[in-house]
């Protein structure tokens, strides 16, 4: 991205009468060095691990997803309560649900406790529900029984 800025840049400084040849090479030895210092100190990354960016170092947390397909597999509709994360500096994400939440076979809710909890058990009447401790290093899916 930084490439095509620079450029268009060029592309506009010739334009306007400007000479840029004898600059460029001291500009893309700029350019290189602000990129090569960037990735030493963790830039472009804007956080220590980064599992939704495309600047990924990391596959990131596959345990959502595992378990997205264990219940797409199983008939019928689900209601998946997930417990809090131990590690709040944690960038794996597990609350995503679809546009149209209601007609969703899975649907993704964060543990509220039992009151709470119950609410969505009423509203999603016919779903299988369950809960899962995304904690562990293999999360554990189990079925919700209220207590």
């Amino acid at each position: 991205m930084i490439i095509a800025i620079l450029v268009e840049c060029c592309r506009h400084l010739q334009a306007s009468g400007v000479r840029i040849l004898p600059l460029l090479p001291a500009v893309m030895v700029l350019v290189l060095g602000l990129r090569t210092g960037a990735q030493a100190v963790g830039l472009p990354y804007s956080q220590v691990v980064n599992f939704q960016s495309w600047c990924c170092r990391h596959p990131g947390d596959l345990n959502q997803a595992r378990i997205a397909a264990e219940l797409a597999r199983t008939p019928g509709g689900h209601l998946v309560f997930v417990k809090s994360k131990d590690d709040h500096a944690s960038e794996h994400q597990w609350i995503y649900n679809d546009a149209d939440i209601d007609a969703s076979r899975i649907v993704w809710a964060r543990d509220l406790g039992t009151e709470q909890n119950s609410r969505l058990v009423t509203y999603f009447a016919g779903r299988q529900v369950w809960i899962v401790d995304p904690n562990p290093a293999v999360a554990i899916c189990e079925k919700y029984y209220p207590r």
